[in-house]
């Protein structure tokens, strides 16, 4: 039983080393490290097992026609050879990207490595990365990568909304009780500071005027239970209230003279 060839163009081969480079490059991992990942690939289907040499003639002689087409009938064994020999560091951290030899070899379609982009597994970096890769050797593959790209921006879009839809619940808010206003100190007048001791003062002798009340209060300015003293200056023969730091001319004490007696 031959086996079934697949139509193909040999410039649409890739050769694992550069999926492997390609694939290190975008998810931040060395070289040696990414062929054991595709073969891990190859061995869950993700990533098609078919292995093809490149058709040279001088590889394959007057069988390159005969070969072309034709994966490797022990492909399985060949990727198992490459995790193997990829796992053998040869020097240090400068040889991480040192493939197999294999690894140049043999070649992957560019539809297959197309296709394993978009099984997923792989991070958007990456997989745009590989899937690039596959439209440079296949043009024809360009449509299916922009249709791929805005697959997944609409999924990310969606799944941002899908978020953004998920409101929590709403929580009623306790009414604070309003802080009573802090109540102003009334503020003193002078009746109230120098009420008590006019009224006292007018009770204890006979005073028929504001006038000559006044003056008996300007006698007793400045002394002991007092709370005038008498201004100086400018305010000469004005009675001063010690408490308020203000006058009170004898105009304003016979404006009240009415209140003054009922105190």
């Amino acid at each position: 039983m031959t086996e079934q060839k697949t139509a193909y163009s040999s410039r649409q081969l890739i050769s694992v080393a550069e999926i492997a480079s390609t694939l290190a490059l975008s998810r931040g991992v060395a070289g040696f490290e990414a062929i054991q990942q595709l073969e891990q690939a190859v061995q869950t289907r993700r990533l098609c097992q078919n292995l093809y040499a490149p058709h040279q003639r001088w590889q394959h002689g007057s069988s390159a026609d005969r070969n072309s087409g034709t994966p490797a009938s022990n492909s399985q064994q060949i990727w198992q050879s490459l995790a193997t020999k990829a796992k053998q560091r040869h020097h240090g951290d400068k040889d991480d990207f040192n493939h197999p030899t294999a690894a140049s070899t043999w070649h992957l379609l560019a539809g297959d490595v197309f296709e394993f982009a978009q099984q997923g597994g792989l991070s958007v970096v990456a997989a745009n990365a590989v899937r690039d890769l596959a439209v440079r050797y296949n043009p024809e593959l360009a449509e299916l990568a922009a249709t791929a790209a805005i697959d997944a921006r609409t999924a990310t879009v969606d799944a941002t909304l899908n978020q953004g839809n998920t409101l929590p619940e709403p929580t009623l808010a306790v009414p604070v009780a309003e802080a009573p206003e802090p109540k102003r100190a009334k503020r003193r007048t002078w009746m109230d500071v120098c009420g008590p001791y006019i009224a006292q003062t007018y009770k204890s002798g006979q005073y028929t005027t504001a006038l000559h009340l006044y003056k008996k209060l300007m006698e007793t300015a400045g002394t002991e239970g007092s709370p005038f003293t008498k201004g100086t200056g400018d305010n000469r023969g004005s009675l001063f209230i010690v408490e308020t730091n203000r006058l009170l001319p004898e105009k304003t004490f016979k404006t009240n003279w009415v209140k003054i007696r009922a105190l």
